[in-house]
């Protein structure tokens, strides 16, 4: 999206905090960020094609995450148990290009709606090793890739290395980019990050730390998937146990259609629709579809040939339209 959203994001929750906040100044704010100029419809699409190659691989591969085996040859995969994790064990899939001498490594999610609900429900720990305030379930599946990777030396120290997962995977990929950033030998290694329907697993400290490794991280994420948006931001107090997003976010709508913000979560009233829908489980059948691996390959085909910037709001609702299948 425009870089005026993340303007209208940081004035917003500036001023809320301090209850001085105008209404008129607010309201032109968000009307400057309503419509897409030719101008920024360039921008955005040269931020689109920046991605445009990758996503295809890296959500084949955070699919691929889901089988069982056997595999396609060239695509190994992991089993490691988590303690106190939902799941209770962590799958997750090597896939090495040698050509371009880049190691793939994807985290299975998981499709089971109640336990997400679940999960979401607990507290942030601080990360002995991050030094960091991160997501108790995703810290936990994490740690225990990560743990593997390196007791069983997966990883080649002459390859770069790109990290994918949907879901609560997705969440995990980022933790253990963070970890291996910690480690001296593949601190330099990793090129990219790209998640979909990453739920938030991380405080303000923990998003502005790794600023580097930000730079990396590409968020994927479905017009109608509540996933992304849990749990939910405190607007009115600035607490550390309070949820932030990290990396640049793509979200994808029907057709050709997406919308782009380079940094922060994007908090318009749609977003409170689909957490009250999730809250109320009104319509879980509807979240669920939106939510699937598949939901979001479908999106990324349709925007194979070609692809426009809207600003995702209630005046393009329309373009979104999932239905339960």
């Amino acid at each position: 999206m425009k870089a005026c959203d993340a303007q209208v994001y940081g004035t917003l929750r500036l001023t809320v905090s301090l209850r001085v906040i105008p209404l008129a100044v607010l309201a032109g704010l968000l009307a400057a960020c309503a419509t897409v100029t030719p101008v920024d419809t360039e921008y955005l699409r040269a931020r689109f094609r920046a991605v445009a190659d990758d996503l295809p691989l890296f959500a084949h591969l955070a699919q691929v995450a889901y089988s069982d085996p056997p595999l396609e040859p060239g695509y190994e995969r992991f089993e490691v148990p988590v303690p106190e994790g939902l799941p209770q064990k962590a799958v997750y899939v090597v896939w090495t290009d040698h050509d371009r001498k880049v190691q793939y490594i994807a985290i299975r999610g998981t499709a089971n709606v109640e336990d997400l609900r679940t999960d979401l429900k607990a507290e942030m720990v601080r990360d002995p090793q991050l030094d960091l305030p991160v997501h108790r379930g995703f810290r936990n599946l994490a740690h225990a890739i990560y743990g593997d990777l390196i007791a069983h030396d997966r990883l080649n120290p002459e390859y770069a290395i790109a990290l994918t997962g949907h879901s609560l995977g997705g969440a995990a990929a980022v933790i253990v980019a963070m970890y291996l950033r910690t480690n001296a030998l593949y601190a330099k290694k990793i090129v990219k990050v790209m998640t979909f329907g990453q739920p938030k697993f991380t405080s303000n400290e923990g998003v502005h730390a790794f600023q580097e490794l930000n730079e990396r991280i590409v968020r994927i994420v479905g017009c109608d998937d509540v996933i992304p948006f849990l749990p939910p931001p405190r607007w009115f107090s600035f607490l550390p146990d309070s949820y932030e997003h990290k990396g640049t976010v793509f979200v994808l709508l029907d057709h050709t259609y997406f919308d782009y913000l380079d940094s922060g979560d994007i908090e318009r009233p749609f977003v409170k629709s689909l957490r009250d829908d999730f809250d109320a489980a009104v319509n879980d059948r509807t979240l669920f579809y939106s939510h699937r691996i598949a939901r979001y390959i479908m999106r990324i085909a349709d925007k194979r040939d070609g692809y426009d910037p809207v600003s995702y709001d209630r005046k393009t609702e329309a373009l979104c339209r999932a239905s339960a299948q």
